[in-house]
């Protein structure tokens, strides 16, 4: 497959944030608005609180959320996937027909009933829920609808939960700020290719292998559970059968990228009434402003029979559109900026790209609980223009007084970069006057030699300076 991502985006500047797909998406935004020379203040380690101000007016967000301007009651409702449903079917936005229940209250006979009534195949899913966790597809008859009943009461022990009509389509997420759709993307089940020589077992490690690069994927690798045991079960295979070369096992009947699903960009192909579709469903629920809406879409359908939504999502992962395993990786941290910011724009210094915010650092008083908040240095207006890497040469072991003095002499003279202190090697950011001050007082305080290992250092650079051990 063949993929692009976002150049100010790219895996090893944002690999600080690798750790969860929720931070991946608020440390993008961050570095985006930090790049811009707005103010930044994070309120949490997690960055699952933080601000962005411009001088005038701040705009604080839950991760993706700007939850400045997201309404509590809208969070609740979108959190309710049958009140989302009625809120959309109710401003004439095509959806599927959904039945609730509550396991306690209902038997599987009237459940059963209730499908019979909507006509298999049919979707049983938690009626509350994220990422596609519970979530049972593509039902066909009572048999299978008994099984996965069980499983989701028993135990899953799901309380609350909806039956709905299945759609067959494409899973597309369409990413939504205001009033436009900035990227869309068709998710694809968990899937593996058979190769004629790996088991079935082998070829999941493989596939969760390939992910692992991925700043999003990478965070969902196929799990083995009961849906995925179930899928091979019923196409006649065992974990330890061996596909034959080209053959295309399905893994899930959902086609969340979080239940290890990949994902293809298809921004430029959705047609326009898809789109507008899900720019009325964010209109629909009054109190959001962004927001990932997922739609089945068939276009071997009649249009206007074409599609249905099925779920919007108020604090969506924005790496999903970002990272795609096939086609453009959308820059969505610039559409969010760029909507609540107008008027900001990235700053025009070279190498803007690979600059990027020091996390661990940087939220360290938040970890320890000695700061309620901190705000993030801006960045200078040249940007760190010169980057090299220096090698100390026979660098001993440092003493906590070196270090202390490395740390001040890079706070004197503004300079940005990292000392791995076991190889000796530095990489430095700055003006050429204070890279060339920094290795003379770094000379005095180590006793060591100083020289030029690079003339340019294109990876990635960090405000601030680390000593790494």
């Amino acid at each position: 497959m063949t993929y692009s991502w976002p150049d100010h985006f790219q895996p090893a500047v944002v690999r600080e944030a690798y750790r969860s797909n929720s931070l991946l998406s608020s440390y993008c935004i961050a570095v985006e608005a930090w790049r811009r020379g707005l103010r930044v203040t994070f309120k949490d380690p997690r960055l699952a609180r933080f601000e962005i101000h411009d001088g005038a007016r701040g705009i604080d967000f839950n991760f993706s959320r700007p939850s400045t301007l997201t309404a509590d009651d809208a969070v609740r409702l979108t959190h309710d996937k049958y009140a989302t449903t009625e809120a959309l079917r109710a401003a004439e936005v095509a959806c599927p027909l959904s039945i609730p229940f509550e396991s306690a209250q209902s038997s599987f006979a009237q459940v059963a009933e209730a499908a019979d009534q909507v006509g298999y195949p049919v979707v049983i899913k938690p009626r509350r829920g994220s990422r596609g966790r519970g979530v049972l597809a593509g039902i066909a008859d009572e048999e299978e609808l008994r099984t996965g009943y069980q499983w989701l009461t028993e135990e899953f022990q799901v309380r609350e939960f909806v039956l709905e009509k299945h759609f067959e389509g494409g899973d597309h997420r369409v990413y939504v700020v205001g009033d436009e759709a900035v990227a869309v993307g068709v998710k694809v089940p968990a899937h593996v290719v058979g190769d004629g020589r790996h088991t079935i077992d082998e070829l999941i490690d493989q596939k969760n292998q390939d992910r692992s690069s991925n700043p999003y994927l990478g965070q969902a690798p196929i799990a083995r559970d009961y849906e995925v045991d179930s899928y091979i079960g019923w196409q006649g295979y065992t974990y330890d059968s061996v596909l034959q070369a080209g053959v295309h096992l399905r893994l899930r009947g959902k086609a969340n990228a979080s239940a290890g699903g990949d994902f293809h960009d298809q921004t430029e192909v959705l047609p326009d009434h898809i789109k507008e579709a899900a720019v009325r469903s964010v209109a629909a629920i009054d109190g959001v402003v962004t927001a990932g809406v997922d739609i089945l879409y068939d276009p071997a359908k009649p249009h206007g029979e074409d599609y249905v939504v099925i779920e919007l999502n108020d604090r969506p992962h924005i790496g999903l559109n970002m990272y795609p395993t096939h086609g453009t990786g959308r820059d969505i941290p610039a559409a969010i900026v760029d909507a609540h910011f107008p008027d900001s724009r990235r700053l025009e210094v070279a190498g803007l790209q690979t600059l990027s915010i020091n996390l661990e650092a940087t939220t360290a008083p938040l970890r320890n609980r000695t700061a309620e908040e901190v705000v993030v240095r801006r960045l200078p207006e040249d940007g760190l223009p010169v980057r090299r890497t220096f090698l100390i040469n026979e660098l001993n072991k440092l003493t906590g007084n070196q270090r202390n003095r490395l740390m001040a002499a890079s706070r004197n003279t503004e300079v940005s970069g990292a000392l791995n202190e076991q190889h000796g090697v530095m990489v430095l950011g700055g003006t050429e006057a204070a890279l060339e001050t920094f290795c003379e007082r770094v000379s005095a305080i180590t006793q060591c030699s100083v020289t030029e290992d690079s003339d340019y250092w294109d990876g990635p650079m960090e405000l601030g300076f680390v000593l790494r051990r």
